[in-house]
């Protein structure tokens, strides 16, 4: 069904824009790790395994694909949108900054992975579950009381309750949490701007569910 949907997309842009296949040069795939599973990619030797993938998009796009993360295709959206407006960009930094915090480098217009896929990795304690494990540890009526009464004493509430600054951040103990965890992703993003030296820096609002 997930594949039947994604060839009827595939062939509604070619109708829609006036294209045959034989006018498409490749394909770019860009897929959040939340869907993997679905999509039925793994990982080989540390790697990601793309070609159950490739094998099934090529049913119906005979094409050269490319394939990676959410974060890596904006990337090259960007680098491609500022090379269009005439304006020199082959070395930037793209950061999306959801559950986890992402960092994507291109130099000199090519996406860098490093040996091992891992450049430009984020430390674990720029990930969203760091402040919310602190503020579970927190949570009580005694500690947190604004928080508490806010999330009605549910420890599931937390983290729609962090996203209302005029309830939870009320509580010291949390509002230092957060800053803690603020300080934390500025000090990843500001390592990595000193490493890579780009040229542009790009902070995209990423997604509520896990993505990379």
């Amino acid at each position: 069904m997930l594949f039947r949907s994604i060839e009827k997309l595939y062939r509604e842009l070619l109708y829609k824009n006036d294209l045959t296949p034989a006018q498409i040069t490749g394909l770019g795939v860009c897929v959040a790790p939340a869907y993997w599973d679905a999509f039925g990619i793994g990982a080989v030797n540390g790697r990601i395994d793309w070609s159950p993938l490739q094998k099934r998009l090529s049913a119906f796009a005979a094409l050269p694909m490319t394939f990676g993360s959410v974060t890596e295709g904006a990337a090259v959206a960007e680098c491609d949108y500022w090379q269009a407006e005439e304006q020199s960009c082959t070395d930037l930094l793209v950061f999306r900054c959801g559950e986890r915090l992402a960092c994507t480098p291109l130099l000199g217009a090519e996406l860098y992975r490093g040996v091992h896929g891992k450049a430009a990795s984020m430390p674990e304690n720029t990930a969203l579950e760091t402040l919310l494990e602190k503020c579970r540890l927190l949570f009580s009526e005694q500690n947190t009381p604004e928080l508490w009464v806010a999330a009605g004493g549910n420890p599931a509430r937390i983290l729609p309750e962090l996203r209302s600054p005029e309830n939870s951040l009320l509580d010291p103990p949390v509002r230092a949490a957060v800053e803690e965890f603020l300080q934390n992703r500025l000090a990843a993003i500001h390592a990595a701007v000193q490493l890579f030296d780009p040229g542009r820096v790009v902070l995209l609002e990423g997604p509520e569910g896990a993505d990379a």
